[in-house]
């Protein structure tokens, strides 16, 4: 629409043309803002009161090659979640299912014949985390005997937090799901029973259960 536009145009125009909620596009508008791939500007008005900000596509097309590594995929991403997010196509079971799967091929396996103890696969989950980038610290005492035990995986920092505070009925029921498979392929008895979301400004809990508990 910008690049169509013979002038600049503000949100609640481009939220007209798109037919999209006026919030959503701000979100779009945002990332293209700090991608470089659009400029600002006030508009001027020639009415009184506040005038409104307006944008146009960013006129050196070299820029749309310069982007900072992983704004483009960040975009994506965010287009992705709003979508999935805005529609019924699929239900907290359905993203998780998609979780789980990836769970199982991020996970590393152990070899051949071997069986997995509970205290390896939590120390598994925590790697994974970490090499994902949510900061995990596990907390509680490890269980001992049969009686099995309850644990937390504190996570100090989503990468995705953008995506999580606009969408969380997309980013957290997958994530919850990714633990859930990688745990299921390492089949040691222990699970993620819940993940809850920002507990506080940055820092989310999956409870951890074994078997017994």
């Amino acid at each position: 629409m910008l690049r169509e536009a013979s002038d600049p145009l503000s949100v609640a125009m481009l939220a007209k043309r798109v037919e999209l909620h006026v919030n959503t596009v701000r979100t779009h508008v945002r990332v293209l803002s700090e991608a470089g791939l659009v400029s600002s500007a006030r508009e001027d008005a020639p009415h009184e009161g506040r005038p409104s900000v307006v944008y146009r596509l960013e006129p050196d097309p070299e820029l749309a090659g310069s982007l900072p590594a992983g704004d483009d995929y960040r975009l994506l991403a965010e287009m992705l979640a709003s979508y999935v997010g805005g529609s019924e196509l699929e239900s907290n079971e359905d993203l998780r299912e998609t979780g789980r799967a990836w769970g199982r091929y991020l996970v590393k396996r152990a070899t051949p014949l071997r069986t997995v103890t509970p205290k390896e696969a939590t120390n598994e989950l925590v790697r994974l985390n970490a090499r994902l980038g949510f900061q995990p610290e596990l907390t509680g005492e490890e269980p001992t005997g049969e009686q099995g035990g309850c644990r937390q995986l504190l996570l100090h920092r989503c990468p995705f937090v953008e995506l999580a505070r606009n969408y969380p009925g997309v980013v957290c029921p997958m994530h919850l799901g990714l633990m859930q498979g990688a745990l299921a392929e390492l089949d040691a008895g222990v699970a993620v029973t819940e993940l809850k979301p920002l507990v506080e400004p940055t820092v989310c809990v999956a409870e951890l259960a074994t078997a017994g508990s």
